[in-house]
Parts: structure tokens; sequence; C-alpha cells
């Protein structure tokens, strides 16, 4: 990811990072799921 990076930055593109933390531990019960989306979108 670093020199993903790095390319984005020689490059003039912004670059921008999400991820899930460890400590979320909700599991999708269907391919929709709208009780899990809006638990990972309070994680933020």
């Amino acid at each position: 990811m670093y020199l993903i990076y790095l390319g984005a930055k020689r490059d003039g593109l912004d670059y921008h990072l999400a991820f899930i933390p460890d400590e979320f531990d909700v599991k999708s019960e269907e391919p929709f799921d709208a009780d899990y989306m809006r638990q990972l979108y309070k994680v933020g």
C-alpha cells in the first residue's frame, strides 16, 4: 500500500485509505444487510 501511496503522490493524485478495525465483530446475515451496514457506518 505504501508504494501505491507513493505513486499517487508522485502523480499528483489524492490517496485515501479506509479499513475495518479488528474490533468490529458484527457478522452480515444477508448479501444486503441494512443492520450490518448501520453498525459499520457507526464505526466510522
